[in-house]
């Protein structure tokens, strides 16, 4: 989920060195859909997991295979991460998204 700020910055994530995938690398938060449930309950699910923010107003970006992109501007709370899946979070924008080699692609 690309979750926009005030300043156009989006949410990027630190994941853990002990996560198995892409250890310690910059990444949006999202994950797997539970059976049962719709992409975007899955998105706004796994977000408050990983980061304790609700979001809402989800709005389809793109969908690459079975991973599908949201974005929103749209999340209310503090930001308290799950220290399990990422170590820190950073609000960047666009292009140091793009030029940020930490950033998973």
């Amino acid at each position: 989920v690309l979750i926009y700020d005030e300043n156009d910055n989006i949410l990027m994530l630190r994941r853990g060195d002990n996560m198995t995938w892409m250890p310690n690398r910059l990444d949006v938060p999202g994950g797997f859909v539970e059976k049962g449930e719709s992409e975007i309950d899955g998105a706004e699910r796994e977000t408050m997991e990983e980061t304790n923010l609700s979001i809402s107003d989800l709005k389809p970006v793109e969908i690459l295979g079975n991973v599908h992109f949201f974005k929103t501007r749209s999340y209310s709370g503090e930001i308290n991460l799950d220290l399990n899946e990422n170590s820190e979070y950073h609000w960047m924008s666009y292009n140091d998204i793009i030029t940020n080699s930490d950033v998973i692609p």
